[in-house]
């Protein structure tokens, strides 16, 4: 249902994307000519990691979201690679922000050599974390805070 309501959006450009509670795993990501026009998209790690093709077909998408979800990532799988390899070689993508919607969700695990590769991929990306009970820091200000070198 929701993919043939999403592609007749073609000039869609800011979505968010969540899980209901009573899915199951999550789902990848519809397809369809709204992921064209796509700039900002927020949904949750699982989903992205689902979404490979999907992903290489958001032309315009400038801002990705990572929204706090139930999903326990492998950062070292296959999945993650090629989403990975979609960061390092999106060139419109500007910002990538990993958020805490609230502090009793589970929380998305941002290590130090995460946020190190994100880094070394694309040295011009914004990385944004806010923590659940922050307005929001700067990447910079994460690094400090959380992973003092």
């Amino acid at each position: 249902m929701m993919q043939v309501a999403l592609s007749h959006l073609s000039r869609l450009q800011l979505c968010h994307l969540s899980r209901s509670p009573t899915a199951g795993q999550a789902s990848e990501l519809p397809g369809g000519s709204w992921l064209r026009s796509l700039r900002w998209l927020s949904t949750g790690i699982g989903t992205l990691l689902r979404s490979k093709e999907k992903l290489h077909a958001t032309a315009a998408l400038e801002c990705v979201s990572l929204v706090a979800s139930p999903d326990v990532v492998d950062w070292h799988s296959q999945a993650a690679a090629a989403f990975f390899d979609w960061l390092a070689h999106h060139p419109p993508l500007r910002r990538l922000s990993i958020e805490w919607s609230d502090s009793r969700e589970p929380k998305l695990t941002v290590s130090k050599s995460l946020l190190t590769q994100l880094v070394q991929l694309r040295p011009s990306l914004i990385v944004h974390c806010p923590g659940p009970d922050s307005e929001g820091q700067s990447f910079s200000d994460y690094l400090d805070a959380q992973h003092p070198f």
